[in-house]
């Protein structure tokens, strides 16, 4: 589209690229990207009932549309998967000699805190876990403080459908412009099974499924492609510029004459699979196999509930046409015997549903669906009773090994990618701190722009029980593997170092307390017992005195 980055600010390559943000090909990619969001928020019905009219007439799917559906398939196996920060993570700054640099780590995990990272990094990772692709955008945000204009810094995952990117040339992998835009979903209401009033009084959402056509036609006016591009903004970023443009690629507002100022992209790529392109391929089998599983259990749902009613039937003549069937309704049936007519008769056909079959089917692509996503089948139950013993041993770490090594690849990607989140950050930090817009509470804060944080992903933790974790705990104080504040942490990971310090004291100080007073009471039990013995008795009635803890004063 185009080789250098100075090429947006010419119109004619702003023209040609909103086109191709717009052309079918980049909708469907945005379309397909918003399909498995809504299936990770537990909207699939609408999908569902699209892929049944695949299979069943309109009437036969309006009929269906009780038993519909929308288990959350995405959600369960998304966050299965996207781990990388569930065992907690360490920040920390290194100094040109290797060493720790106590200050800058104090301050990142002030700022980590203050901006929610580690949620924002969880969310990131799922995202990335569902879309393959994600945009770490930090942004400049203007707020009012105390009645001024300033700035803070917002940090927010962008997923596929929010944004458009020009590959670099020689590096299509890369990002070289990258244009926020609005996207409008697709109309899925087009999809629905329902086209008129009565079918609309059957589905039961007449007020907000349905509309009557209007019998006035909508004048539209000969001016209107031009006023809807005009009131089209698109957001241009690159590495040495920045301005927004409307839909015709007119520049309608620059904020600082169109330059970046802090020349350099304010975003970080996440992207898993990537091929030679930008955009990465794969992870459709998730939200599809999400679709048909449950159009699979709707299909059973429906199943069982119609067949599972016996279908009434009647025989004989003069027949009643109008039959109310209940425990408290009778129907009477007449017949001339003298006139040698044959009794009516009355009854029920009861279907055989495979409602087992069934069910074996949808296990069974379950199962599929989980292990080919690095899962084991154990993480879903189908049933209330019927859940097998929890694993244990060797059991346990043959049915966690596989989903493991598929974390750890992830944990590269963030261990590469989120210390350019806080150099960013430190640019635009710095930026708005010289101009004296910074908000007051990140002006404490002084973090070089070249900063190296490095991260440390806690291991996952394996399933066990509180005897067994505390049994763990104690092994690993006797053999000496940990002070007292890590045994402390690793027992409580929300714990800082400072508070299980802090802890650390308090049940020391009481452990002495008590110690103390067992040691008070045990002799003073002592003496005050008569057991007898011939000896002393100055001896015997001294006063016995406790001195430091583990001491006893006679």
């Amino acid at each position: 589209m185009i080789s250098a980055e100075a090429e947006i600010l010419d119109i004619g390559a702003r023209v040609r690229i909103i086109e191709r943000i717009n052309s079918q090909e980049n909708k469907n990619r945005k379309d397909e990207s918003y399909k498995r969001y809504l299936g990770y928020k537990d909207k699939t019905y609408l999908y569902v009932l699209k892929k049944m009219l695949l299979m069943f007439k309109l009437d036969t799917v309006i009929e269906m549309s009780y038993a519909i559906a929308n288990i959350s398939f995405v959600r369960k196996i998304i966050d299965k998967l996207a781990r990388v920060y569930s065992s907690g993570v360490t920040r920390e700054v290194y100094s040109e000699e290797d060493e720790i640099d106590e200050d800058l780590t104090q301050q990142i995990q002030e700022l980590a805190k203050l901006k929610c990272m580690d949620t924002k990094m969880k969310k990131t990772n799922r995202a990335n876990k569902r879309d393959k692709n994600t945009l770490f955008y930090v942004k400049p945000q203007p707020v009012l403080e105390d009645g001024q204009d300033k700035y803070d810094v917002d940090l927010c995952p962008l997923f596929p459908f929010l944004y458009d990117v020009v590959e670099r040339p020689q590096q299509r992998e890369k990002h070289m412009v990258v244009i926020l835009s609005h996207y409008r979903p697709p109309d899925l209401s087009l999809g629905l099974p329902i086209q008129n009033e009565e079918q609309a009084a059957r589905h039961n959402k007449k007020a907000t499924l349905y509309q009557a056509p209007s019998k006035r036609k909508k004048a539209i006016p000969d001016d209107f492609d031009k006023f809807k591009k005009e009131s089209e903004r698109y957001i241009w970023w690159s590495d040495s510029y920045h301005f927004t443009t409307d839909g015709n690629g007119e520049m309608v507002q620059t904020g600082g004459d169109g330059v970046n100022p802090i020349q350099v992209l304010p975003f970080v790529n996440f992207a898993e699979d990537q091929d030679g392109t930008f955009w990465a391929t794969g992870g459709d089998d998730l939200i599809d196999g999400a679709i048909l599983l449950n159009s699979m259990i709707s299909h059973s749902n429906h199943i069982g509930i119609v067949q599972g009613y016996g279908q009434l039937y009647m025989t004989g003549k003069n027949l009643p046409k109008n039959v109310k069937v209940g425990p408290n309704s009778v129907i009477r049936l007449e017949y001339d015997a003298a006139a040698e007519e044959s009794a009516p008769q009355i009854g029920f056909l009861n279907a055989n549903p495979p409602l087992a079959d069934l069910k074996a089917q949808i296990e069974m692509f379950c199962a599929l669906l989980l292990t080919t996503n690095n899962l084991s089948v154990s993480g879903v139950a189908t049933q209330l009773g019927g859940a097998a013993t929890p694993a244990a041993g060797i059991s346990l770490i043959i049915d966690k090994a596989e989903s493991m090594e598929d974390v750890s690849d992830q944990a590269q990607i963030f261990k590469d990618n989120e210390p350019l989140i806080w150099r960013l950050m430190a640019k635009w930090m710095n930026y708005y701190k010289g101009k004296q817009l910074l908000v007051s509470n990140l002006v404490e804060f002084d973090l070089p722009e070249d900063i190296e944080v490095q991260l440390k992903f806690g291991d996952p933790k394996p399933i066990m029980t509180e005897k067994e974790k505390l049994d763990n705990l104690k092994l690993r104080d006797e053999l000496g593997l940990n002070t007292k504040e890590e045994l402390m942490m690793m027992d409580d990971p929300s714990l800082t170092k400072e508070q299980a310090s802090k802890k650390l004291l308090e049940l020391t100080k009481q452990k002495m307390i008590q110690t103390a007073q067992a040691v008070d009471n045990a002799v003073g039990g002592n003496g005050n017992q008569d057991n007898g013995q011939p000896g002393d008795t100055e001896q015997n009635s001294q006063r016995v005195e406790a001195g430091p803890v583990g001491y006893t004063e006679v």
